[in-house]
């Protein structure tokens, strides 16, 4: 989990009570503008069917453990996007591009950047706050953020 990524207590108690209080309590609350178009929620297994396909695994970016698939529904189709943690930085969050196939079979998943990424155990629970905090600031990075009134993070570390 991400509690137990080694900064993750260190993190969160840097970051001021306001910033803490702008995290998003879930998924569907990080979009705050056009909520009429625009939808954040985790993946269906509809939508994991239709990227499923066989992949020919060779040396993955990464293992993501206590993952979970994340949908950002929009009009020009839906992308979705692995939110996990990785293995090889002890546990620390991320989200990758949007995901293009997955072999659940195999456990591999490719990106839109090209990456290959090894699906370590599936998280079965929703998105811990660290990981609402880096779906914030991601899709600020991406140009998204403005767009969707997704909360927006200044930070001074103390």
């Amino acid at each position: 989990m991400a509690e137990q990524y080694p900064n993750y207590e260190e993190l969160m108690a840097k970051l001021s009570p306001v910033v803490r209080a702008k995290i998003p309590a879930s998924l569907n609350d990080v979009i705050k503008l056009k909520r009429r178009d625009y939808k954040l929620r985790l993946t269906t297994d509809e939508e994991i069917l239709d990227l499923s396909k066989s992949i020919s695994p060779h040396a993955p970016t990464d293992v993501i453990d206590n993952w979970n698939l994340i949908t950002l529904q929009r009009p020009r189709g839906n992308l979705v996007f692995l939110l996990g943690e990785v293995r090889r930085k002890n546990g620390c969050p991320r989200i990758t591009s949007d995901v293009v196939s997955i072999d659940r079979n195999g456990g591999f998943l490719t990106t839109m950047s090209g990456s290959l990424y090894q699906l370590g155990s599936p998280k079965n629970a929703p998105p811990t706050e660290l990981e609402l905090f880096l779906v914030c600031r991601t899709f600020h990075s991406w140009g998204l953020g403005d767009e969707l009134g997704v909360p927006l993070y200044v930070i001074h570390y103390h």
